[in-house]
């Protein structure tokens, strides 16, 4: 049952990554899409629907940025959460 749970938040834990990248991205003006699963599991798939590589060095820089900040986010809740609640599947969605 933990490595359900744990598998569980890994995913909530990628989706945050990716949104943070469309975050990112839409603030410069890339397209908005509806995230599904070709584009967590596809990052070329990504990069090909925001067109990313035609903006400005300094907003490609924040695009790939976003979703590292939305995932050390995202972590330091899991770990928070592991800590206090001393629960395994906590810390597996942070590796």
């Amino acid at each position: 049952m933990p490595v359900s749970v744990g598998t569980n938040f890994m995913l909530v834990s990628i989706l945050a990554h990716e949104l943070g990248h469309a975050a990112a991205v839409s603030r410069y003006g890339g397209s908005r899409v509806i995230l599904d699963l070709p584009f967590i599991v596809d990052a070329p798939a990504l990069r090909r629907c925001f067109r990313i590589w035609r903006f400005p060095r300094k907003h490609r820089m924040v695009g790939r940025l976003g979703g590292v900040y939305f995932q050390t986010t995202d972590f330091s809740l899991f770990a928070l959460a592991g800590t206090r609640t001393l629960r395994p599947e906590y810390f597996i969605a942070c590796r």
